[in-house]
């Protein structure tokens, strides 16, 4: 297996874009700054926590941006994600990527979505990368004590973020449920220093999905000889390249979001489409995407509290009667 994974380093140094030393491909972004908005203005959803951690004898402390999934019902668990955003995980990069890549989506589908304000060169030690991690979690947690599903984690990353995400995935891939970056690339240099902290056994079925743009050459070089390699070891891995697209680029919300809902077994009896207009189940008026109630594994969306609360009385009647319809 070590000499596998040593095939694997090999490969991604040749190629010439995984970060050792500064590359090129990774100074795109500082000249890509139009997705930046500013100035930033905060979502009402957003709490910020202080967070401060001991990692390789350095004391570091941090901003950690929580969105809550709007309302939050008493009893209902939401699946969480991490994620690392572009750049040096500034205020600014972080609120902007979650605005573009997460705001309504993650209101919508009923997710919670960690933001920490820091670079995500930070995640690419087997230990710093545990300890953030957990500190992220049980901040979260300890703020919204009954309502993260602990149990359904991702995590996520953009740029260096993406970088930050895909490592410590690898590193400690009991962590999550699954990965998904656009784009990302496997750090070979953390990777090569901790080979014996490395457990190839462990990302058998483990879920990863990767997006990169198809402009993005030197990303894309290090994807394609990273997915081929991963592969080997058993993930189950999607990786999509986007035709003409750069390294920063839009995507579908729902792209994301349809495979994190695939990955954690969460089902929807109403389509989270951007253009799909979906009916409330008890008086067929359109929905309020804050209001919505999990029956039997499946999240339901409503047009009022009523509603939610005249389903949750008699569920099967109104299953019944729309299944009749």
């Amino acid at each position: 297996m070590a000499k596998n994974l040593l095939g694997v380093i090999c490969f991604l140094l040749i190629s010439g874009v995984i970060r050792g030393q500064e590359m090129p491909a990774f100074q795109k972004l500082s000249a890509q700054r139009d997705w930046i908005i500013d100035p930033v203005r905060q979502d009402k959803n957003l709490t910020v926590e202080k967070v401060a951690v001991k990692c390789n004898d350095e004391d570091i402390k941090f901003n950690l941006h929580i969105a809550s999934p709007g309302k939050v019902d008493a009893g209902t668990k939401y699946p969480v994600v991490l994620f690392l955003s572009p750049g040096d995980g500034s205020k600014k990069e972080v609120i902007s990527a979650y605005n573009k890549y997460w705001k309504e989506e993650a209101t919508k589908r009923g997710y919670f979505v960690l933001c920490p304000e820091i670079d995500g060169e930070k995640f690419l030690s087997v230990k710093d990368a545990k300890t953030l991690i957990e500190a992220c979690m049980q901040t979260a947690i300890k703020k919204f004590p009954s309502a993260i599903d602990d149990k359904k984690r991702i995590i996520s990353g953009v740029d260096v973020g993406g970088i930050g995400a895909i490592t410590s995935y690898l590193f400690h891939p009991d962590k999550f449920e699954g990965c998904v970056v656009f784009p990302g690339a496997v750090a070979t240099g953390a990777l090569q220093s901790q080979m014996k902290d490395f457990k190839i056994e462990n990302l058998r079925d483990k879920p990863l999905f990767m997006l990169v743009g198809e402009k993005d050459e030197e990303w894309k070089m290090g994807n394609d000889h990273s997915v081929d390699h991963l592969k080997e070891y058993g993930m189950k891995i999607k990786y999509e390249v986007l035709k003409g697209r750069d390294h920063i680029f839009d995507i579908a919300p729902s792209v994301i979001f349809n495979w994190m809902d695939e990955v954690l077994g969460i089902k929807r009896e109403i389509a989270s489409d951007d253009s799909a207009v979906s009916k409330c189940p008890v008086d067929r008026k359109e929905v309020n995407n804050k209001i919505m109630h999990d029956y039997k594994g499946v999240k339901y969306l409503f047009c009022s509290d009523k509603c939610k609360n005249t389903f949750k009385n008699n569920p099967g009647k109104y299953l019944k009667k729309n299944k009749s319809n």
